[in-house]
């Protein structure tokens, strides 16, 4: 593509950018409807179904400086698929304490807390070591506990030998987000609900949603890193962003059809959100064609999508995906998540997370809204 085009189609693409509005809720940012919150414990299914519900929820911020400490801050997650026979799954992270995953996972017990003038909980449940500080209940315990965890309000954690409790969340909470997890699945009345149990047979839970599937172009190499000493950016970005906020860093990949993705970081933009959310503008140069500014779906949320503008954005080559994240805390520990791959002709939605709660839980523990398959 000669430079005469690039610049004249660029500078259709400023004007277009001038008609972007900047981000505000709900309309871009938003809360994903997918994201339930019952109490201390959020749920969420994706568009297949699975789903998975965690003991963090916004209400859980006011237990920071409570007499809970950080008894406040345990980690329970409940995760089913939604395959008729798929049964729920309990896992237990110790990592928000910030201990070391050294996975001494017998030094720990999960149990059914009960309270009273004692700290006084119910048997414990035995736990199987997995990676990094995390942990899985035994499947031969798991519905023992979730019945056991009907006839009270809260959970608790232990360390063998220890009389002081080492984690705390509420039963209530987790059984509330597990009822609408049997909605959700179209599990009640049958002998597959944990907690709506009927008399149906498992042929009545509806069949799983298929998930998109879709086969990504991949980059030929690593992005090329460009800085204002470079002309091209400089030209070209100056058409993007404009003359008051001339770009300042940008990155150029060759992809393998022989589309050219742009990353253009322009100086007022990169700071529209604050620090923790810098943004960027994505652009592609289809072969034999001019550069375009294709919109990012996000049907997970079932709204307009986003604009060629992203918060935290980055390429990955190697997998063909372009990872979006936005913190609504300051610590990275709460926001959303999504990533996209190019078709050829335009992004999809590949996977996409969020969690409200700000209470240390990183992206990859955020509760899936989204998944799709994804082929070589």
């Amino acid at each position: 593509m000669s430079q005469f085009r690039i610049a004249r189609v660029l500078g259709s693409i400023a004007i277009v950018l001038l008609a972007i509005p900047s981000w505000a809720e709900p309309e871009e940012v938003g809360t994903a409807p997918e994201v339930q919150e019952f109490g201390d414990w959020s749920v969420a299914c994706d568009n297949g179904k699975r789903c998975e519900a965690v003991s963090q929820s916004k209400s859980m911020e006011r237990y920071k400086k409570t007499e809970w400490g950080e008894a406040a801050m345990l980690h329970i997650r409940v995760a089913r698929a939604a395959d008729a026979n798929a049964a729920p799954r309990v896992f237990v992270d110790r990592r928000v304490w910030g201990e070391q995953p050294s996975n001494k996972a017998a030094a720990l017990t999960l149990h059914v807390y009960y309270g009273g003038d004692a700290d006084r909980t119910g048997k414990p449940y035995r736990l199987l070591p997995l990676v990094k500080g995390q942990h899985e209940v035994d499947p031969r315990d798991v519905a023992a506990f979730l019945a056991e965890s009907a006839k009270t309000t809260n959970i608790a954690t232990r360390k063998r030998g220890d009389s002081d409790l080492h984690g705390f969340a509420s039963s209530k909470g987790m059984v509330a987000a597990l009822r609408y997890m049997d909605e959700a699945q179209g599990r009640r009345d049958t002998v597959t609900a944990i907690y709506g149990t009927g008399p149906r047979p498992p042929s009545h839970v509806p069949e799983p949603k298929a998930l998109p599937r879709y086969t990504l172009v991949k980059g030929l190499v690593k992005g090329v890193p460009r800085d204002v000493s470079d002309d091209e950016l400089r030209r070209n970005g100056m058409l993007i962003c404009g003359v008051t906020a001339a770009p300042h860093t940008g990155k150029t990949y060759r992809l393998a059809n022989g589309d050219q993705l742009w990353k253009v970081d322009c100086t007022e933009e990169s700071t529209t959100h604050g620090p923790n959310n810098p943004n960027s503008i994505w652009f592609v140069g289809t072969t034999g064609k001019q550069l375009t500014l294709p919109k990012f779906p996000r049907p997970e949320q079932g709204r307009p999508a986003l604009s060629s503008r992203l918060p935290n954005s980055e390429f990955d080559p190697a997998t063909g995906l372009l990872t979006a994240t936005f913190f609504y805390g300051k610590h990275g520990d709460c926001g959303w998540q999504r990533q996209w791959g190019w078709s050829g002709s335009e992004w999809q939605l590949i996977a996409a997370r969020e969690l409200h709660a700000c209470v240390g839980v990183m992206p990859n523990g955020w509760l899936p809204t989204w998944r799709s398959e994804v082929f070589d």
